[in-house]
């Protein structure tokens, strides 16, 4: 499953440098939340209270921290023998990166290998290219 692994199309990171930090964090939660299997949505909601202004970088930070030695284990066990929890996590995860635009391009493209994974890749590709563009 490793080298399932996907990268962002062009068009699609194009579209997510376009986005404001809120609207790129917005968009980093929608991709977590559009995965097979969800990530914790603790985490999902954290990500959306920051970008609309109702949590701070220290939740996130404590959060991150918290959560730090499980990622590492999604990245390094799930990935691996691919586990379908590893990559919705890491895109759950993905939420919580400090910058907001690296936060959507790594939540993005766990998504995408968690559609991947399931050969729904394409269908997530097109609702996640309207979804940055609608932003």
């Amino acid at each position: 499953m490793s080298d399932r692994i996907r990268t962002l199309p062009s068009d699609l990171d194009a579209a997510v440098s376009a986005l404001d930090p809120d609207a790129a964090r917005r968009f980093a939660a929608w991709c977590a939340r559009h995965t097979p299997h969800p990530g914790p949505d603790a985490v999902l909601a954290l990500a959306e209270d920051v970008a609309d202004g109702r949590a701070d970088a220290e939740d996130f930070d404590a959060l991150r921290q918290h959560l730090n030695g499980t990622a590492c284990a999604a990245t390094v066990v799930g990935v691996k023998h691919g586990a379908a929890n590893a990559p919705a996590f890491l895109a759950a995860f993905a939420t919580l990166r400090p910058d907001a635009h690296a936060a959507a391009r790594d939540a993005a493209r766990w998504s995408l290998t968690a559609h991947a994974w399931n050969d729904t890749d394409e269908r997530f590709l097109a609702a996640a290219l309207h979804a940055v563009r609608a932003a």
